[in-house]
């Protein structure tokens, strides 16, 4: 055992020492000048650096152009920079390029998801057109009684069943509605939506986002879900698996939890195969090896004081 803690703290070391030597991206500036590291985030209108000296959020207004280090995130880009122009055939041209150069890339997998959803309510879309104008007698002047307009809010509510308050992170869920898609989705009072189909809406506005959730285009909604959870342990258990019931693996986006036990405490609290954890009692995991993150777990659920920040994967279908 010895040894294998050994092997994984020297391996880490070397991991990260190659990956600032070989792997960084390049942020080139309006001003003439670049920053070198790795975007671990990006919003609308910025994105997260992080550096030997730590993290720097750069905003998007300074940014010229950015040079990832990886072909396939280059070629994410470039189906991104179709997608906005709506050209979404080149776009899933790209992201199938992006995927066959990385079959684990799961931005890829989203985006190829994301835009074929799109050319799918495209069709629905003009096919309700048509059948409208057939409905419609030639040349007749048909005079209609508009409803009283609902507010954006309202119409969230009655279409996916959520009622929220904008936070710095995203949009914290404050009621679910009964029998609506949020609750037959697995939504919950506290969640925390911190991206809708891949893109994070910390800094985007109340507005920004009421328009994301109601464009007609997107009638499947793909949301990432921040929720906290505490499982009750046994203390006497001499592993993470025995005392909590799952396990957890190093995934390309962080620590991922796989192998829950049926009945075991993680499954009680709520946690599921495929979830990832964000943060272990109020401390970030971003920078922490897989080692570090299995004792912190297990010390804290041996006192009975753990809580886990979990991301979700949820996705629902917004009423008509």
């Amino acid at each position: 055992m010895k040894y294998l803690i050994f092997f994984n703290i020297l391996f880490s070391i070397l991991f990260f020492v190659f990956c600032e030597i070989s792997f960084s991206d390049i942020i080139k500036l309006k001003d003439g000048s670049e920053e070198k590291g790795i975007v671990v985030e990006e919003y609308s209108d910025r994105i997260v650096l992080s550096q030997e000296k730590g993290e720097t959020q750069i905003l998007k207004e300074n940014i010229k152009e950015i040079l990832y280090d990886t072909k396939e995130q280059n070629l994410l880009v470039l189906g991104n920079l179709y997608k906005e122009k709506g050209n979404l055939d080149k776009a899933l041209e790209y992201y199938k390029k992006a995927l066959s150069e990385n079959p684990y890339f799961k931005e890829a997998k989203d985006a190829i998801g994301l835009v074929s959803t799109l050319k799918l309510r495209e069709k629905e879309i003009k096919k309700m057109e048509e059948v409208r104008r057939k409905a419609e007698p030639s040349g007749a002047v048909i005079l209609t009684q508009h409803p009283q307009r609902k507010t954006p809010k309202d119409e969230i509510k009655e279409k996916i069943g959520i009622i929220f308050n904008k936070g710095k992170e995203g949009i914290l869920v404050t009621q679910i509605i009964k029998d609506s898609p949020a609750q037959n989705a697995g939504l919950k009072n506290g969640d925390l939506i911190i991206s809708i189909w891949g893109s994070l809406i910390g800094y985007s506005s109340e507005e920004e986002i009421e328009r994301f959730l109601l464009e007609p285009k997107y009638k499947e909604l793909k949301f990432i879900v921040q929720r906290e959870i505490s499982p009750q342990a046994d203390p006497l258990s001499k592993s993470l698996e025995d005392s909590l019931g799952f396990a957890i693996r190093l995934d390309e986006e962080g620590f991922k939890v796989q192998d829950v036990l049926e009945e075991s405490p993680a499954q009680k609290a709520g946690l599921e195969t495929g979830d990832f954890i964000h943060m272990i009692n109020d401390e970030s995991v971003r920078y922490m090896n897989l080692e570090k993150a299995k004792n912190l777990m297990h010390t804290k659920a041996k006192e009975g004081t753990l809580r886990l920040m979990v991301r979700k994967e949820i996705s629902l279908i917004r009423k008509e």
